[in-house]
């Protein structure tokens, strides 16, 4: 189950809330890294059932946005972050076009559960 980069991901399940800034993010994410959904099982389900997930070893990453990554970092102290928003090619593209940044988009992230 060990995801210790990006690439590892193909294959495995990943749990978001589909139709979020987390989904989005997850969504550029893959698409960077030569990716699609298609090469990934997505878990769609409420965030706070995503954090138990991870921590109850049924998934290997779970792409979140804050306060829930405390929730992971609680639960899951190995947990290690994969992506942050807030260095990812999503920040540069929207600076690119000028547009405004809004938090829910800086602060989404990517955790897996580590070893």
């Amino acid at each position: 189950m060990g995801v210790k980069e990006f690439a590892d991901l193909r294959g495995k399940r990943v749990a978001t809330t589909a139709g979020t800034t987390a989904h989005v993010f997850l969504d550029n994410a893959l698409r960077e890294n030569k990716m699609t959904g298609a090469d990934i099982d997505l878990a769609s389900m409420p965030m706070p059932d995503a954090v138990q997930f991870v921590h109850c070893r049924n998934v290997p990453a779970v792409v979140l946005w804050v306060p829930f990554n405390i929730a992971v970092r609680e639960k899951v102290p190995q947990a290690k972050k994969l992506l942050d928003a807030a260095c990812s090619i999503l920040r540069r593209r929207w600076s690119a076009v000028g547009r405004r940044r809004t938090p829910s988009t800086l602060r989404t992230s990517l955790f897996s559960r580590g070893s």
